[in-house]
């Protein structure tokens, strides 16, 4: 099942499916299992005011024991310079433990940010989720 977060533990609605609740810190996770992976989907702006929670959130899973993280970023509505340093961060946890980030499906924030950045190539980016997933699958 997955779970989602969005600021806090969000409701889940009448039919006990979980739901995304308005975001409150303007950012909100999904996570989910697939092939040897975790993918998680962020939503919103990734910034000053939601980055604390989604790191600690993301790097839960790493320390958790995942070794390979598929973020979803299509519908991030904002990227900052914290929320790159956040990406960063995890790549090297990945990194530490034989480990593999793959950004997928990256909306234009996201993209604008690493090429102004020259990040691009710090990064494994997928266009969709089908295609990273199946990337760290081969990791």
């Amino acid at each position: 099942m997955a779970e989602i977060w969005s600021g806090e533990w969000a409701a889940r609605d009448s039919s006990g499916a979980p739901g995304i609740e308005p975001l409150s810190l303007g950012a909100g996770l999904e996570t989910s299992h697939g092939d040897g992976c975790v993918v998680a989907a962020i939503t919103g702006a990734v910034d000053l005011a939601s980055v604390t929670a989604l790191r600690d959130r993301l790097q839960a899973q790493v320390s958790g024991g995942t070794r390979h993280l598929v973020l979803d970023l299509s519908r991030v509505t904002f990227l900052d310079s914290v929320g790159l340093s956040m990406l960063i961060g995890l790549r090297r946890s990945l990194a530490a433990r034989s480990g593999t980030l793959h950004l997928a499906a990256c909306a234009a924030p996201v993209l604008d940010l690493l090429v102004v950045t020259g990040l691009t190539g710090a990064f494994t980016v997928h266009d969709t989720v089908a295609e990273a997933v199946d990337a760290s699958a081969g990791a």
